[in-house]
């Protein structure tokens, strides 16, 4: 008898422990449009979150379809949050943003630190740049591709969300109302939360200013769609929720 309780307590002990360790898996792909195009291209993000340990990486990634594609030379952005879950608040650790075109790279990269309240940014920039030479006695040109590449570090001002965590924040209902800082915002741009899932935008020194709706999912933690409204010249932007997938892993 003391036996099976003893096997039967290990049993539960050790669930309890592999559920402890399980990491949660999101993965949602939006359509992506601007009213006076129609549909442009898609973003994914893809969300994982450990249990135990209390730490979160999610990622989005936008690409174009289309003329937009031909346009803007076939550019992609790519968005990394990682960091840790705090009483549900996400604090961002590092966040990198990855914007690429067919010759050209630009990586950045912010570390938090919270003790000393800074931010240190590091700034990769990688451009080909192609070099005809004629060689007289063959009559013949040869093309070389040289990557330049040149990395710019500093120390920026310090703030508690990237453009990712503050998603997430809001999601988890850890959103303040009113002005919210985050990095890799433009000088004098600004961001307000008004509440009820809106925000205000403003750019260009205020001259261009926006709204931002977002529509739940009732069975989702992401939105279900989130509408720009007003962008100067361009009308309506906007995500539309295509797919969407969980599981979870040891």
């Amino acid at each position: 008898m003391v036996k099976c309780l003893m096997k039967y307590l290990l049993l539960i002990l050790s669930l309890k422990l592999s559920l402890l360790a399980l990491t949660s898996i999101k993965e949602v792909k939006y359509e992506s449009g601007i009213s006076i195009y129609g549909q442009i291209g898609y973003v994914e993000l893809k969300l994982e979150e450990n249990i135990d340990k209390k730490t979160y990486k999610i990622q989005a990634t936008t690409t174009s379809i289309g003329l937009v594609k031909f346009l803007s030379s076939n550019r992609t952005d790519t968005f990394i949050s990682e960091g840790n879950i705090k009483d549900g608040v996400y604090l961002p650790l590092k966040f990198t943003r990855i914007t690429s075109k067919a010759d050209y790279k630009r990586t950045r990269i912010y570390i938090f630190n919270y003790d000393k309240k800074t931010i240190f940014k590091t700034e990769i920039t990688d451009s080909s740049q192609i070099t005809n030479t004629f060689n007289p006695i063959s009559m013949t040109f040869t093309e070389e591709e040289k990557i330049l590449s040149e990395k710019k570090t500093e120390n920026i001002d310090f703030a508690t969300n990237d453009f990712l965590s503050l998603y997430l924040n809001l999601i988890s209902k850890k959103l303040l109302y009113g002005k919210i800082p985050y990095v890799d915002m433009k000088e004098k741009d600004k961001l307000l939360y008004l509440g009820e899932n809106s925000f205000e935008v403003h750019k260009n020194h205020g001259k261009d200013k926006y709204s931002v709706l977002m529509v739940p999912d009732e069975k989702s933690m992401f939105f279900k769609q989130v509408t720009s409204v007003g962008i100067a010249f361009y009308g309506d932007a906007y995500i539309k929720k295509i797919s969407e997938i969980s599981k979870t892993i040891n």
